[in-house]
């Protein structure tokens, strides 16, 4: 996430959007691996149907949250093949950084509650 910043702090919203899908994985992968043991947090994105059981319905993510980074999934995949695809915004992107960061900040307090 902090090269997604720094990206963005060069003023390339463009380049941003990898390392925000890369950190999103991160994030919900390690919000899963603790609620589920045998659960390896990795990059790749859960599926939305596992996040929405494991993580909001049991209220670890608040639905308002997880419908802001259900839109920065969607906006930061890659576009179809032929589709030029605008860049985000500044402030779009801005937005992407702070809900994955937000995301990873309620996974610390989760962990810090849950004493590991």
């Amino acid at each position: 996430l902090k090269l997604a910043g720094v990206v963005l702090a060069g003023g390339f919203p463009e380049e941003v959007l990898r390392p925000v899908r890369q950190a999103l994985g991160w994030a919900y992968s390690a919000h899963l691996a603790l609620v589920k043991q045998d659960y390896t947090p990795a990059e790749t994105l859960p599926s939305p149907r596992l996040l929405q059981a494991e993580l909001v319905e049991s209220h670890r993510l608040p639905s308002d949250l997880a419908a802001r980074l259900s839109q920065v999934r969607e906006l930061t995949a890659p576009p179809p093949e032929g589709e030029d695809a605008p860049p985000p915004s500044l402030a779009a992107a801005e937005g992407f950084i702070q809900a994955v960061q937000e995301c990873i900040d309620l996974g610390e307090r989760l962990a810090a509650e849950m004493a590991l």
